[in-house]
C-alpha cells in the first residue's frame, strides 16, 4: 500500500460535513467506548493528524517532520471555505457522493498505522461515510422496513 498527504480542502470539507444540520449529534470510538469531542476544528485535527501519522509511519519510521506538522493548521484554515456545509448558507457546495469519495480516499491514506481500527479517525471516517451513504440511499427504490411482531 501507499500513503500520501491529501488535499487540506478535502480534510476541511469532511470536518465541515459533520456540522451540517442533521448529520452528527455525536461520534464514538467503538474500541475505546469514548465520545470523540464534537467540534469542527477537533474533527479536522483528528483527520489531519491521522493522515500525517500514517504517512510518517509508512515512509519516515514514524517520525513526523516540520512540514507535516503544519498540515493540520492548514486544514483548519481551509474550514472557512465550507460554511455552506456547516449550515451557514442554504446551498451545499458538495454532494454526499463527493463527501463519500473524499472519505474513502482519506481512509486509505490514514490506514498505515498499526492500530488503525482503534483510532478516533477510523471511527470518524466510518461515521462520515455511513451518513453520506445513507443520504445517497434515500433515493433508492427499495427502502429498509420491518413489521413489528
Amino acid at each position: 500500500m501507499s500513503a500520501f498527504i491529501v488535499n487540506p480542502e478535502h480534510v476541511a470539507a469532511l470536518a465541515a460535513y459533520t456540522q451540517k444540520a442533521g448529520n452528527f449529534s455525536h461520534a464514538y470510538n467503538m474500541m475505546t467506548k469514548k465520545e470523540i469531542f464534537n467540534g469542527v476544528e477537533n474533527f479536522c485535527a483528528v483527520l489531519a493528524n491521522a493522515n500525517v501519522k500514517s504517512f510518517a509511519d509508512k515512509y519516515n519510521k514514524g517520525k513526523v517532520d516540520e512540514a507535516d506538522l503544519m498540515f493540520t493548521k492548514e486544514c483548519i484554515k481551509e474550514l472557512g471555505k465550507f460554511k455552506s456545509l456547516m449550515g451557514c448558507y442554504n446551498k451545499d457546495t458538495l454532494t454526499d457522493a463527493d463527501i463519500y469519495n473524499m472519505a474513502q480516499c482519506l481512509e486509505y491514506q490514514c490506514c498505515e498505522v498499526n492500530n488503525w481500527f482503534e483510532t478516533d479517525a477510523y471511527w470518524l471516517i466510518t461515521k462520515i461515510k455511513g451518513i453520506a451513504a445513507g443520504n445517497m440511499a434515500k433515493q433508492a427504490k427499495v427502502q429498509w422496513t420491518f413489521k413489528a411482531a
